[in-house]
């Protein structure tokens, strides 16, 4: 399992919602969790790893632990929009301010099918809403100003030749 890099297409199509609950789903999320762990991660979405469908992981180590979201929806959202720094294991080595909303109400099920709902605020309510961005087809940098990609132009096309190279 390999983290797919900035210039996959994949990281642009959006995922398709889970229908089956088994023992490979929870494998699967297992080896996701792994991956983003041994990379220093926080959270980490499915396609960022090769295969569309609606799995995230994440653990903000906030000392609650792993969470795992699977088909999430936000419900709600606050009126209150916060700027906040957010980097991305797809898009190694480049940090931008993003606007995400302070709060959120999510709708997930769990890796058994389980669903359940939970508002999020601060750093959880960010990750979340990036990781599900990944979902659908968006990465962080593609939430930033014209000024801010301008002056990451130039290091998103090392990383997609970097990957390029890998692919050839």
């Amino acid at each position: 399992m390999e983290i797919l890099k900035y210039g996959n297409l994949t990281l642009k199509e959006n995922s398709k919602e889970i229908e089956i609950f088994d023992d490979q789903l929870i494998s699967f999320a297992n080896e996701m969790y792994e991956k983003m762990v041994t990379n220093n991660g926080i959270g980490l979405a499915a396609p960022q790893v090769g295969s569309l469908i609606q799995l995230i992981v994440i653990d903000i180590e906030d000392g609650n632990g792993r969470l795992d979201l699977v088909n999430p929806r936000i419900t709600d959202t606050s009126d209150e929009v916060v700027e906040g720094e957010e980097g991305c294991l797809s898009v190694p080595g480049i940090y931008a301010k993003v606007m995400r909303f302070a709060k959120i109400n999510v709708e997930a099920q769990n890796l058994v099918g389980e669903t359940f709902n939970f508002q999020a605020d601060e750093f959880l309510a960010r990750v979340i809403q990036h990781e599900i961005d990944h979902l659908n087809g968006i990465l962080f940098i593609d939430r930033v100003d014209e000024m801010t990609k301008k002056k990451f132009r130039s290091d998103l096309k090392k990383i997609k030749k970097k990957y390029n190279k890998i692919l050839a």
